[in-house]
């Protein structure tokens, strides 16, 4: 046999065992980096079902800024802050691995926190005037501004009316600002 022949497959075969352990490392690595991967933690387009039967589409914000929560633009432009909770599936999304933040270990760093809860963005909402759309679980979306934030609940104005609705955050599917409407800098950045 010629030995230029063999060194050539030997050669080969080094790197082909090299090449197999590098993908069966790379495979491991995304196992245990796709482990860590939340609902909120998915990009692109989506399709979201709902509990109550209802189902949003639209693009998944970068983050989860409010602890709980999916943020979501939708095609008309409202932000939609979707709960976790009453989700059923989504369907168009992706896993996006990111980097972990050294300070508290969570995949893109993003602050979940006294500062995050749905009450802190609530309250901003207040503020600001907006008017805001609340979906709840049985199908029903009242319309208002946002007039006290408690710790388990929200009280609103319902629109057209004088009228105050206490809304428990459990029974809550998803929260919306309409597109062009105040507040939208209380928001999701997206």
């Amino acid at each position: 046999m010629d030995p230029l022949r063999i060194w050539w497959e030997a050669a080969a075969e080094v790197e082909s065992d090299l090449a197999a352990d590098v993908a069966a490392e790379a495979y491991d690595v995304f196992v245990a980096e796709a482990a860590r991967v939340h609902l909120v933690d998915r990009r692109g387009h989506v399709r979201v079902q709902l509990r109550s039967g209802a189902s949003l589409a639209g693009e998944v914000l970068d983050g989860d800024e409010v602890a709980g929560h999916l943020g979501l633009r939708e095609e008309s432009g409202a932000v939609s802050l979707v709960c976790v909770a009453a989700i059923v599936c989504l369907r168009g999304s992706r896993v996006a691995l990111r980097p972990v933040d050294p300070e508290d270990g969570r995949p893109g760093g993003l602050p979940v926190g006294p500062g995050t809860s749905i009450g802190s963005w609530l309250r901003g909402v207040g503020e600001e005037g907006a008017v805001i759309r609340v979906a709840l679980a049985d199908g029903t979306v009242l319309a208002g501004t946002v007039v006290l934030v408690a710790a388990d609940h929200v009280e609103l104005v319902e629109l057209g009316s004088a009228d105050r609705v206490a809304v428990p955050f459990g029974a809550v599917e998803y929260w919306m600002i309409p597109a062009g409407e105040r507040g939208a800098s209380v928001v999701l950045p997206g």
